[in-house]
C-alpha cells in the first residue's frame, strides 16, 4: 500500500477537485473545525454495497493558520434496509 502522508490534495488524481472529499476539507479549513460525511455507495465495482464515512480534522503548525489536516475514512456495509430500497 502506497503512502500518502505529506502530500497534497491535488498530487492525487482521484482527489482533486471536483469532488465531495475535496469539498468536505476544504469546509473543515474553511470553518477550522472537525467535519464529517457518510457517502452511501452502490453498485463499486469491488464490493456491490458499501458506505463510506470521512472525518476530516484541521491541524496547524504555528497554532493560527491550517496547514495540515488529519482525516479518517471508514469503509463499511450498508444495513440491509438500505440495500432493500429500490435505486433512483
Amino acid at each position: 500500500m502506497r503512502d500518502y502522508t505529506g502530500m497534497n490534495m491535488t498530487d492525487l488524481p482521484a482527489q482533486r477537485p471536483p469532488s465531495r472529499l475535496w469539498d468536505l476539507y476544504l469546509r473543515s479549513v474553511t470553518e477550522r473545525q472537525p467535519v464529517a460525511m457518510l457517502i452511501p455507495r452502490l453498485g463499486h465495482e469491488e464490493d456491490p454495497a458499501y458506505s463510506v464515512s470521512i472525518l476530516a480534522a484541521p491541524l496547524s503548525s504555528d497554532g493560527t493558520v491550517v496547514d495540515m489536516l488529519f482525516g479518517i475514512v471508514d469503509f463499511s456495509r450498508l444495513r440491509d434496509e438500505v440495500l432493500s430500497k429500490p435505486v433512483m
